[in-house]
Order: structure tokens, then C-alpha cells, then sequence
């Protein structure tokens, strides 16, 4: 069975769920204060929406704008939790890996994005999206570390 058939978007269903893992990581690990417990609660909501929006995703479709909006709110959260709080307390080995990271995931959402455009869900988009997820849970463990 072929990953890209009819149904190939649903890669991306499980490929968001990896966005579990900082959550797990959080319940663990975590100094649990309050701006890593905030991170959390949005991290979970990314998930809950994004399940919704790419178990059938309809291109600007209420659940695609809102899984978007939801989606952005939580990367810059992350972006600047990471980048500013974090950053006081972390070894530069940390802050370059993170840098690292936020790059990778800019480069991914560009080319997912790229190719959406041109083709909705077709492989480039689903795999550049997917590398997308992948990236993002790396930063948001890096919140937590």
C-alpha cells in the first residue's frame, strides 16, 4: 500500500500527533510554571485542531483557519518563550540548537507552503508539511528542556 493515495493528508494526522511527545515531556519534566503550563494547554489545543482540520482538510475552511490561527499563536509563543525566557538559563549550546531548529522549522512552513499553492495536498506539501511537524516538536521539547 502506496503512502500517498487517496487518503494521503492522513499522514499529516499522525505526523501532528508527534506534538504529543512535549506534552508528555512537560508532565515529566517540566519546572511546570507558568508560562511552560500556558505552552502546554496551547500545544494540546494544536493537536485537537489540527486533528480536526487534516482528518478532512478543506482548503481555507473554517477548521483550516482556525487550526492556522491557533497554529501561529502557539509557534510564536514558543518562538519567544524559547528565544527570550529560556534563553537566560540555558548554555549556548542550547541556544544555538534552537536557533537551529526555528530555521529549520521557517524552511519547512515556506515549502509547505510553496507547494500548496501550487497543488493542495499533493506529495511535496504533504512531505514538506510533515518535516514541518517534525521540527516543531523538536522546538516545543526544547521549551521544556
Amino acid at each position: 500500500m502506496s503512502l500517498y493515495n487517496d487518503n494521503k493528508h492522513l499522514v499529516l494526522c499522525a505526523s501532528s500527533l508527534l506534538l504529543l511527545n512535549p506534552i508528555a515531556f512537560y508532565v515529566i519534566n517540566s519546572n511546570r510554571n507558568l508560562c511552560e503550563t500556558a505552552l502546554a494547554c496551547l500545544l494540546i489545543c494544536v493537536v485537537v485542531t489540527s486533528q480536526i482540520f487534516w482528518s478532512n482538510p478543506v482548503k481555507y475552511s473554517k477548521a483550516h483557519i482556525v487550526d492556522g490561527i491557533i497554529a501561529k499563536i502557539t509557534g510564536v509563543a514558543f518562538i519567544t518563550y524559547i528565544m527570550i525566557c529560556k534563553n537566560r538559563t540555558v548554555s549556548l549550546y542550547h541556544i544555538y540548537s534552537a536557533r537551529l531548529v526555528v530555521l529549520c522549522v521557517c524552511s519547512t512552513f515556506y515549502y509547505s507552503n510553496k507547494y500548496s499553492r501550487k497543488e493542495w495536498c499533493c506529495e511535496k506539501h504533504i512531505v514538506s508539511h510533515a518535516i514541518f511537524h517534525f521540527f516543531c516538536t523538536i522546538g516545543c521539547l526544547l521549551a521544556y528542556v
